[in-house]
């Protein structure tokens, strides 16, 4: 069976600990190859990641 896509990205298990990890590198100010901006639900691992894509609207 292969890897989901999402396997080489940090999987959080729930949205409080992803938060808590997004405002823990924002307060550090460490900067990263992607200013993450905000967590999300994943579809294929049922985790929680961080992105630096804005939330998409219907419009986009």
């Amino acid at each position: 069976m292969a890897d989901p896509p999402c396997a080489p990205k940090i999987r959080y298990r729930d949205r409080i600990a992803a938060l808590i990890a997004l405002e823990s590198t924002r307060r550090r100010g460490h900067r990263r190859p992607k200013n993450e901006v905000r967590a999300y639900r994943c579809r294929h691992c049922a985790g929680w990641h961080l992105t630096s894509q804005p939330k998409r609207t219907k419009e986009n």
